[in-house]
């Protein structure tokens, strides 16, 4: 005859080492998940590539933020960690903006967001400037006179203005305004309006991604469009 305590011994055992065993195996994910981190760097910025180096060189990482003062020789960003840092700038120094078009040091304001990717000889020195574009892109979920109502990936719903000056492109084609449809894929660049929440859109192309392309800066950051949305 089987002992009733023996049995229940053995199915409190069995229950302790699989709570064991799924303790151990989340710290296991948890490990790992923080092995496949992007890589970072001594100053706590994560590349924008998840490496310590960036493709272009230099000391990538140091310097995404938002520009607080500018002059002839440097420019100081302010860092998403809340600290301040300088750069000098040179003759040798490059600026592009966007999608990488070629921009100049009179387009890095105070205000822009820019990466900066430093000399391979000094970590003080800016070889060379990234502006940043404002962007938005999603579905459109409403359309009302020059007001766009954006739905990006997450679902969050955003607002982007249009006017004489917006430029409209659709399946690599001149478009107009009334190609902006509800439920169609737009992807906006533009200026951030004063209060922050609003796109005012220079550009807006209409159409899907092309598959497989992406940017530096995330969905939408510099891809190419493709054709309708299917």
């Amino acid at each position: 005859m089987k002992n009733p305590l023996s049995t229940k011994a053995r199915s409190v055992g069995a229950t302790a080492a699989i709570t064991v065993g799924l303790i151990a195996g989340g710290a296991g994910i948890a490990a790992a998940a923080g092995s496949m981190a992007p890589g970072t760097t001594g100053h706590g910025h994560v590349g924008r590539h998840g490496g310590h180096l960036d493709p272009m060189g230099g000391h990538a990482g140091l310097g995404a933020g938002v520009v607080t003062a500018v002059s002839a020789n440097s420019v100081t960003i302010a860092r998403i960690d809340g600290t301040s840092v300088s750069y000098t700038l040179t003759s040798a120094t490059t600026y592009d903006v966007g999608h990488g078009s070629t921009a100049s040091a009179a387009d890095v304001t105070v205000g822009t967001r820019v990466f900066v990717v430093t000399s391979s000889t000094s970590a003080t020195s800016a070889a060379s400037i990234h502006i940043e574009q404002p962007h938005l892109a999603g579905t459109v979920q409403a359309v009302s006179g020059t007001s766009i109502t954006v739905t990006d990936e997450q679902g969050f719903w955003h607002t982007v203005d249009v006017g004489g000056s917006t430029t409209y492109t659709k399946s690599g084609a001149a478009a107009s305004a009334t190609d902006v449809t509800v439920g169609s894929f737009v992807m906006t660049t533009g200026t951030i309006a004063s209060n922050h929440t609003t796109l005012n859109a220079t550009t807006v192309n209409i159409g899907l991604p092309t598959p497989g392309a992406h940017g530096p800066h995330g969905p939408g950051g510099a891809h190419p469009m493709g054709g309708d949305r299917g």
